[in-house]
């Protein structure tokens, strides 16, 4: 018996993969590179945003340390006073004697006796709302992103910022924070 083979190829056995289905698999692994990239952008931000915030609440017992049971707090900035107390790592000392976080310098200022303020600059924008957020800290008198408005916990009207005011005054870039605070 003799077999014949169709001339449209249907009797013959194909191996390997074709064009079409080599395209498609790398696609598929393309968008998983991307949600993987993406992904890892967020959480790094998100760390360096979480990673401010600590910086800054443990700066303010620094400076609530140094400051507490002294008259000398005069109007100024501090931030070369705090930096060579040797309480601060050296991971967030500049060499010029500043601060530093992870997306910029830090400032502190005394503006009367008992009051200070630290003033982050070119922050990101989820640093930004991360430390607007702190209004809602007792600890902390107000919080001011980009000199928008202040938002405080203290008083008794409260003015505590709303996700729709955090976006409103954290741009994307190149944000800055004023955080108050009294010695405790």
């Amino acid at each position: 018996m003799v077999r014949r083979i169709s001339k449209t190829g249907s009797g013959r056995h194909r191996s390997g993969m074709g064009l079409l289905e080599v395209l498609l698999s790398l696609f598929i692994a393309g968008l998983i590179a991307a949600g993987a990239v993406l992904l890892y952008g967020m959480a790094s931000e998100q760390r360096n945003a979480e990673k401010t915030v600590t910086e800054v609440n443990y700066i303010a017992s620094v400076v609530s340390q140094t400051y507490r049971n002294t008259t000398d707090q005069d109007s100024g900035d501090v931030t070369g006073v705090v930096a060579n107390n040797r309480l601060i790592p050296k991971a967030w000392l500049t060499g010029s004697g500043g601060i530093s976080t992870p997306y910029g310098s830090m400032q502190i200022v005394f503006i009367g006796p008992n009051a200070f303020y630290i003033k982050s600059d070119s922050l990101s924008r989820s640093a930004c709302q991360e430390l607007t957020k702190m209004a809602y800290s007792p600890a902390v008198m107000f919080t001011q992103p980009n000199q928008v408005a202040q938002y405080s916990i203290r008083g008794p009207n409260p003015n505590l910022p709303s996700a729709t005011e955090l976006g409103r005054a954290c741009t994307t870039q190149g944000n800055y924070v004023y955080v108050m605070y009294y010695l405790m």
